[in-house]
C-alpha cells in the first residue's frame, strides 16, 4: 500500500494569531485551494458535475457526494504556537493514501494557493520557505519482537462508544480503530487486505494516562462553530508476541479514530522495554 507524504515549511509575511491547533484551519483552507487550483466548471455546488467522477477535490475532501466514510487525504502540523510574527516557521505535513496518491501534484498547488490566500480568520499570509519534500512510502507490516510499547496520541482522539462519543479509550479500543482505518485504506484503493495482516493479537495493558481537550473550529459548509475535542496521552502495554505493536505501527502512518482528515488521531508508537 502506498502513501505520498509533502512536508513543508512555511513563514509568515507579517503578525498573526492562529489557532493553537492548526491541522482543522489548514485543511479547510486547502479544500478551498485545491478546487481554486483545479475545478473546470467554477461551480458553487460539486453535484452534477460531468466531471465529478474525477475529480480530486471531490475524492479527497467531498464525502457527502462519494458517500464514503473514507477520506484520503490526512493535514496536520505539529506546531501550537498562536502568535506568529514576520519570519516565524509554520510545519505542515499532507499526507495522501492509496490511490490519492497520484494526486500530490494538486495537493502541493493547492498549499501554494493557500501561502497566498491566507490562514485562519485573519486570513494570514504565508510564504513557502523551501520546496516542499515528497516521499512516497510502500506500508507494509513489519514484524515487531514482544516487549513494552508506549502509544503516544499526539493530536485528539475521537471515537464512538455506539451512536454516542466515547468517554475513554482503551488499548482495545485503539486497536479497533487501527484494524477499522487499515481495513478502510485497502477498500477505498480496492486492494486486498495482505495475508500477513496481524490478527492473533496478545497484549495487556499497562497504564493509560489521557485527558479530554476541546478544540473549536468553524465548518464553513455549515457556516457554524463546531466543538470537535478529544483525547491526547500516552498510554503503555505489554505485547506478548508483537502483533499489537505491528498493527499499530502501520496504523500511524494514516490517523486512527473520527475527522482524521481534519488532522485527528495522530498517534507514535515506541518501544520503552
Amino acid at each position: 500500500m502506498e502513501i505520498m507524504s509533502i512536508s513543508s515549511r512555511l513563514a509568515a509575511e507579517h503578525g498573526c494569531v492562529l489557532p493553537l491547533y492548526k491541522f482543522s484551519t489548514i485543511r479547510g483552507c486547502l479544500g478551498h485551494g485545491l478546487r481554486k487550483v483545479i475545478c473546470i466548471k467554477s461551480k458553487s455546488e460539486c453535484s452534477g458535475c460531468s466531471v465529478i467522477k474525477h475529480c480530486p477535490y471531490v475524492l479527497m475532501f467531498d464525502n457527502t457526494i462519494t458517500q464514503s466514510e473514507f477520506l484520503p487525504f490526512v493535514s496536520y502540523s505539529a506546531n501550537t504556537s498562536k502568535s506568529f510574527i514576520e519570519g516565524d516557521e509554520l510545519d505542515v505535513r499532507l499526507t495522501l493514501l492509496g490511490s490519492a496518491a497520484k494526486y500530490a501534484s494538486y495537493a502541493v498547488l493547492a498549499l501554494q494557493e493557500v501561502c497566498a490566500g491566507g490562514i485562519g480568520a485573519e486570513r494570514a499570509k504565508f510564504k513557502v520557505t523551501d520546496e516542499p519534500v515528497l516521499e512516497l512510502k510502500e506500508l507494509t507490516f513489519r514484524e515487531h519482537a514482544a516487549g513494552v510499547y508506549r502509544i503516544h496520541i499526539l493530536s485528539p482522539l475521537r471515537a464512538k462508544q455506539g451512536s454516542r462519543l466515547a468517554k475513554s479509550v482503551s488499548l482495545e479500543k485503539i486497536i479497533s480503530l487501527a484494524k477499522h482505518r487499515i481495513e478502510m485504506l485497502y477498500s477505498f484503493s480496492k486492494e486486498s487486505i495482505p495475508e500477513d495482516f496481524p490478527d492473533n493479537f496478545s497484549f495487556q495493558e499497562i497504564s493509560c494516562e489521557t485527558r479530554w481537550i476541546d478544540i473549536e473550529r468553524y465548518s464553513n459548509r455549515q457556516s457554524t462553530k463546531m466543538s470537535l475535542g478529544g483525547f491526547v496521552g500516552f498510554m503503555d502495554y505489554e505485547d506478548k508476541n508483537g502483533a499489537t505493536a505491528a498493527l499499530i505501527d502501520f496504523a500511524a502512518n494514516l490517523h486512527i479514530g473520527k475527522q482524521t482528515t481534519f488532522g485527528y488521531g495522530k498517534i507514535y508508537q515506541e518501544k520503552i522495554r
